[in-house]
């Protein structure tokens, strides 16, 4: 199998698993479903993709993570880090933090408020244009008469 070949059907692999199979995956597992060395694997990869496995799986996870906490309020931080396979809460914060730039509660908070700023602004406008549309209503009813 050539190189690409191997990065490409592990990176395909990564992209279309489901998230409690790559939260379980590290290079070894990996290298175990492809039948290839660990080390052999984070070199082919590392030369057809040009950037390491482990930062590509680290990359894939948090994001399904941030997906994750911005669509569950009831996932707790302890059980979402235990989900993913870190061995505690803090670690995974850090790692989040990393990754993030922020820590996983200020994501979320952040997201949360977005989906509820933006749920406000649609009632908002949805007020003004049947407002308007009452208005331009009675404009037309005004017209009609003076006719």
């Amino acid at each position: 199998m050539k190189n690409t070949e191997l990065a490409d059907q592990v990176t395909e692999y990564l992209l279309t698993c489901d998230d409690s199979a790559i939260f379980k995956l590290n290079v070894t597992t990996l290298a175990g479903l492809f039948h290839v060395d660990r080390s052999h694997l984070a070199r082919q990869f590392k030369a057809s993709k040009h950037f390491t496995l482990c930062g590509f799986l680290q990359k894939e996870k948090m994001g399904r993570a941030a997906s994750l906490l911005s669509s569950s309020s009831k996932l707790t931080m302890e059980r979402l880090s235990q989900k993913m396979g870190f061995c505690t809460s803090e670690y995974f914060r850090e790692v989040f933090k990393r990754h993030f730039g922020v820590v996983p509660s200020k994501y979320r908070e952040y997201k949360m408020g977005i989906k509820k700023s933006n749920l406000l602004m649609l009632i908002a406008l949805g007020s003004q244009n049947q407002l308007m549309l009452h208005d331009l209503s009675l404009m037309h009813v005004i017209i009609h008469h003076l006719l």
